[in-house]
């Protein structure tokens, strides 16, 4: 499983899930479980309505 930030960059960057899961050698349902152990949107709706404050507090969020 991958740290949630690095989750968090990838996904806030746009990269399709389908891409992610390459890295990782997993599929794209993987990705998904991920982002919802970590509570990160995962949707490619809600990813695209998310503005750059909310996916700071998301980062911030994880960090600690």
């Amino acid at each position: 499983v991958p740290p949630a930030l690095e989750l968090i960059e990838l996904i806030s960057s746009c990269i399709p899930l389908t891409t992610i899961a390459k890295k990782y050698n997993v599929s794209d349902t993987a990705i998904r479980k991920w982002c919802k152990k970590y509570n990160i949107p995962y949707k490619y709706h809600d990813i695209r309505n998310m503005c750059a404050e909310e996916w700071e507090n998301l980062k911030k969020l994880h960090a600690n």
